[in-house]
């Protein structure tokens, strides 16, 4: 074949086919220009003249890459156009390299090239509870008796952009998150602390990425009395109540021990007998259980109750106060009570 008939033939095929995609146009159209550690942030994939197909879409970015979203893509159609924003989360204290994305259509395929997005840092403060949030808020709290000394606080929070997983109050062990849901950029999670019964208020900054500044949250500390008081009782045989009894059963025994002397009757020793069994029970050393390192302490019986401690090294000898329905009441570290699950038992 001549070359340039060669040529022309290559020639309307390139045309042919860039004819074909023309009309298509895929970029980012929102990278953000800095991050920080730890921070939930969007990216924005824009699909120009893409119109009815842009559910025919298919995104992959590089599987080499640690960095994945955490979702999929939230899409919003604007005529012919379409919007597909995808959310990281960031690990890194240096430079953060978006991957290779992939983009497979039925007319093209189409590769977007790495993006590398600078990290920030954020000037520390004590009060700083490790949330980075376009904005939080305190939906509900509360404040109940945790023991003699402490109250349980639970706050349920709404935030958006939030890396609600990460909050941490410095000043204090025994905290936790639990029931993150997540629905695009929003999320909503519910946390406890443990706080010394004379605190008044629980206060706490986040960082807000909208206006580049620490956030106070206030949450006025009112305890309010309910059935989760009863459910914490400290251990038994350091409860007063127990007293009392210890005592009733003496002065019963003795009782009935000058009733056997006086009326020379078997009957009173048996009673005697029993209830110094009992009495012996009161002061029997309490049993004893092995707990599994990163074992969940709660604080009811049930598997969707708050977890109030995590045992991080394994405990041979924890106090074993009571079994309830595949949980077990323990007493471990400066007389804290709670449940664990029987499968967090050490084996023999």
């Amino acid at each position: 074949m001549n070359k340039k008939l060669l040529f022309l033939v290559f020639a309307i095929l390139f045309l042919f086919n860039s004819s074909m995609y023309a009309d298509v146009e895929y970029r980012y159209s929102y990278i953000p220009k800095k991050i920080y550690k730890n921070q939930l942030f969007p990216v924005t994939v824009l699909a120009m003249g893409i119109g009815e197909s842009s559910k025919d879409l298919y995104f992959k970015f590089d599987i080499d890459s640690p960095h994945q979203p955490i979702s999929d893509a939230v899409i919003v159609q604007n005529g012919e156009d379409c919007f597909y924003t995808f959310y990281f989360k960031n690990d890194k204290s240096s430079e953060f390299k978006l991957p290779l994305l992939f983009i497979k259509s039925k007319d093209a395929d189409v590769i977007l090239d790495e993006q590398y997005i600078n990290v920030s840092k954020i000037k520390k403060r004590k009060d700083f509870c490790g949330v980075i949030s376009a904005d939080m808020k305190v939906k509900t709290h509360q404040a109940s008796t945790f023991d003699d000394k402490s109250n349980l606080i639970t706050i349920s929070f709404e935030a958006f952009e939030a890396n609600i997983e990460n909050i941490n109050l410095e000043d204090y062990e025994q905290q936790g998150v639990e029931n993150i849901l997540r629905e695009d950029s929003k999320v909503e999670a519910n946390f406890f602390v443990v706080v010394p019964s004379i605190k008044k208020n629980l206060k706490f900054t986040y960082f807000n990425t909208i206006k580049g500044q620490y956030v106070f949250i206030d949450i006025p500390i009112k305890v309010v009395e309910t059935k989760l008081t009863t459910q914490l009782a400290p251990n038994p045989k350091d409860d007063n109540f127990e007293d009392i009894k210890k005592m009733t059963i003496i002065s019963f025994i003795v009782f009935f021990l000058l009733l056997a002397l006086w009326k020379r009757d078997f009957l009173y020793l048996i009673i005697v007998v029993l209830l110094s069994l009992v009495l012996i029970k009161f002061y029997l050393p309490q049993p004893t259980v092995c707990i599994k390192a990163n074992a969940k302490v709660r604080i009811l019986p049930t598997s969707i109750s708050r977890v109030s401690y995590v045992i991080k090294e394994q405990k041979d000898e924890v106090i074993q106060l009571l079994n309830r329905e595949g949980f077990i009441k323990i007493e471990y570290n400066n007389e804290r009570v709670g449940w664990v699950d029987e499968q967090d038992i050490c084996q023999n």
